[in-house]
């Protein structure tokens, strides 16, 4: 929960309004989720996977369009140093989406030095709806990983 409010805060800041109605409890929920999973915990040059996901909570059809791949992923160190970059196919995909679908992607990575890293992920899209067209970024909050020395 944490998560959603520290992303609609720093977007809010960027100008972005994500809050919408939530008719049924007379609340308000954001318009978008945005989550990232991963061990806590791996050996330097183990693979391992982290999943991000994207949760629809506007109601209606819409149309994100955004490139193959939804998230970009960004491992640092405990310096702050982007350890990791990869190809970004540019080739847009379109999705039509409802109030409660969901994206999950997942990103394998093999870190080589023990350490403590950050890994977060960046969904990036454009929103047509009704008709009108928004360019959207929301980053997920950072999840921390330890990197212990192999076992070899």
């Amino acid at each position: 929960m944490i998560r959603i409010i520290m992303s609609v805060i720093f977007l809010n800041l960027l100008g972005y309004s994500f809050w919408v109605p939530q008719q049924s409890m007379g609340t308000t929920q954001p318009a978008f989720e945005v989550n990232i999973e991963g061990p806590q915990k791996v050996s330097a040059n183990e693979e391992f996977t982290v999943a991000a996901d994207f949760k629809v909570n506007i109601k209606g059809k819409l149309i994100l369009t955004s490139r193959k791949q939804l998230f970009i992923y960004s491992i640092k160190d405990s310096s702050g140093k982007l350890i990791n970059s990869y190809a970004v196919n540019d080739a847009g995909v379109s999705r039509s989406l409802s109030a409660g679908e969901v994206i999950i992607e997942g990103y394998k990575y093999k870190i080589k030095e023990p350490g403590v890293y950050e890994i977060s992920a960046t969904a990036e899209f454009t929103l047509d709806k009704d008709g009108e067209s928004k360019n959207y970024k929301i980053v997920t909050e950072s999840k921390k990983v330890e990197v212990t020395e192999s076992a070899e």
